[in-house]
Protein backbone atom coordinates (compact mmCIF):
# COMPACT_ATOMS: atom_id res chain seq x y z
CA UNK A 1 0.00 0.00 0.00
CA UNK A 2 1.52 3.49 -0.60
CA UNK A 3 1.61 5.77 2.15
CA UNK A 4 -0.21 9.15 1.82
CA UNK A 5 2.01 11.43 0.20
CA UNK A 6 2.20 14.64 2.24
CA UNK A 7 3.38 18.27 0.61
CA UNK A 8 5.92 18.65 2.89
CA UNK A 9 7.43 15.26 2.08
CA UNK A 10 10.82 15.10 -0.32
CA UNK A 11 10.98 12.01 -2.71
CA UNK A 12 14.04 10.03 -3.02
CA UNK A 13 15.13 7.92 -5.98
CA UNK A 14 16.37 4.70 -5.13
CA UNK A 15 19.78 3.92 -6.05
CA UNK A 16 18.47 0.23 -8.28
CA UNK A 17 16.93 3.46 -10.20
CA UNK A 18 18.65 4.06 -13.87
CA UNK A 19 17.46 6.45 -15.84
CA UNK A 20 17.84 5.87 -19.87
CA UNK A 21 17.19 8.40 -22.49
CA UNK A 22 15.73 6.95 -25.73
CA UNK A 23 14.68 8.52 -29.14
CA UNK A 24 11.11 9.88 -27.91
CA UNK A 25 11.02 8.77 -25.07
CA UNK A 26 13.19 8.40 -21.14
CA UNK A 27 13.67 4.72 -19.42
CA UNK A 28 13.34 4.50 -16.06
CA UNK A 29 14.71 0.79 -14.79
CA UNK A 30 14.35 -0.53 -11.63
CA UNK A 31 17.51 -3.08 -11.15
CA UNK A 32 15.96 -4.76 -8.27
CA UNK A 33 12.44 -5.87 -9.09
CA UNK A 34 12.62 -5.52 -13.23
CA UNK A 35 10.31 -2.62 -13.84
CA UNK A 36 10.46 -0.48 -16.74
CA UNK A 37 8.44 2.83 -16.77
CA UNK A 38 8.57 4.76 -19.89
CA UNK A 39 8.53 8.62 -19.07
CA UNK A 40 7.40 11.44 -20.77
CA UNK A 41 8.81 14.82 -21.12
CA UNK A 42 6.58 16.00 -17.95
CA UNK A 43 7.73 12.44 -15.98
CA UNK A 44 11.22 13.64 -16.78
CA UNK A 45 10.97 16.72 -15.12
CA UNK A 46 9.72 15.08 -12.18
CA UNK A 47 12.25 12.74 -12.20
CA UNK A 48 15.07 15.04 -12.59
CA UNK A 49 12.83 17.89 -9.91
CA UNK A 50 13.19 14.34 -7.29
CA UNK A 51 17.14 14.70 -7.16
CA UNK A 52 17.34 18.20 -5.72
CA UNK A 53 16.06 17.65 -2.52
CA UNK A 54 12.76 19.75 -2.50
CA UNK A 55 9.23 18.82 -1.36
CA UNK A 56 6.81 17.78 -3.22
CA UNK A 57 5.08 21.27 -2.46
CA UNK A 58 8.16 23.22 -4.08
CA UNK A 59 7.99 20.58 -6.88
CA UNK A 60 4.57 21.26 -7.73
CA UNK A 61 4.86 25.36 -7.84
CA UNK A 62 7.71 24.94 -10.28
CA UNK A 63 5.91 22.43 -12.24
CA UNK A 64 2.93 25.23 -12.11
CA UNK A 65 5.05 27.98 -13.46
CA UNK A 66 6.95 26.42 -16.06
CA UNK A 67 3.58 24.84 -17.40
CA UNK A 68 1.33 27.60 -16.58
CA UNK A 69 -1.40 25.63 -15.63
CA UNK A 70 -3.67 25.96 -11.92
CA UNK A 71 -2.11 24.74 -8.77
CA UNK A 72 -4.79 21.97 -8.63
CA UNK A 73 -3.97 20.90 -11.81
CA UNK A 74 0.24 20.63 -11.12
CA UNK A 75 -0.53 18.71 -7.73
CA UNK A 76 -2.81 16.19 -9.23
CA UNK A 77 -0.56 15.24 -12.60
CA UNK A 78 2.33 15.46 -10.17
CA UNK A 79 0.89 13.27 -7.22
CA UNK A 80 -0.12 10.66 -9.54
CA UNK A 81 3.33 10.09 -11.28
CA UNK A 82 5.00 9.73 -7.78
CA UNK A 83 2.01 7.45 -7.30
CA UNK A 84 3.44 5.73 -10.11
CA UNK A 85 6.79 5.75 -8.95
CA UNK A 86 6.56 4.37 -5.35
CA UNK A 87 4.40 1.60 -6.66
CA UNK A 88 7.26 0.60 -8.89
CA UNK A 89 9.82 1.01 -6.28
CA UNK A 90 11.72 3.22 -7.95
CA UNK A 91 11.45 6.38 -4.88
CA UNK A 92 10.63 6.27 -1.70
CA UNK A 93 9.21 9.54 0.65
CA UNK A 94 11.12 10.98 3.19
CA UNK A 95 10.11 13.82 5.79
CA UNK A 96 11.44 17.18 5.76
CA UNK A 97 14.53 17.86 7.67
CA UNK A 98 14.44 21.25 8.56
Amino acid sequence: MINKIKLSHTVKPEPHTLCRKEKNCYLLVNRKNGAVLVVNDLGIDIWNHISEKITVEELVKKLMKKYHVRFELSLKETLKFIEELLRNEFVHLEDRVP
